[in-house]
């Protein structure tokens, strides 16, 4: 599986939080920026406990939560554009929601350094400065 395929990010969606696929799929000192206009979010995680608090922050709210990359475009320099299907069931009303958001990824030794997510494909594309 060659590093920045959708193969890859299909793997590394598979077991993004799980305590072994932390280790296998995050750099030791990765940054994660969640978006902006996302509520309830710290919006800046730091390192492996940086993960594992996203993921805890998710799991408040959510439960089902699955992560299918759509589509992926290489940027450059080890960094990628990832257009991802997201689902999850809200604890409180067990409402399924699915939208798609996407991330701006940096590879450094085949495990993901920086994530910066953004609530649409859209705007992914701006903040990477990639034309349509």
């Amino acid at each position: 599986m060659k590093p920045g395929s959708i193969e890859y990010f299909r793997w590394f969606y598979g077991e993004v939080h799980s305590a072994e696929g932390i280790q296998e799929r995050w750099t030791e000192d990765v940054v994660v920026h969640q978006a902006p206009d996302m509520p309830g979010t710290a919006q800046l995680f730091e390192g492996h406990e940086g993960v594992r608090a996203v993921g805890r922050e998710l799991t408040e709210s959510w439960s089902d939560i699955e992560w299918k990359p759509r589509e992926v475009r290489e940027l450059g320099d080890d960094r990628y554009l990832v257009l991802v299907s997201a689902s999850a069931r809200g604890r409180a009303s067990g409402i399924v929601l699915e939208d798609e958001i996407a991330h701006v990824v940096r590879l450094a030794d085949d495990r993901v350094a920086t994530m910066d997510v953004y609530l649409s494909w859209d705007a992914a594309r701006d903040a990477a400065g990639v034309e349509i």
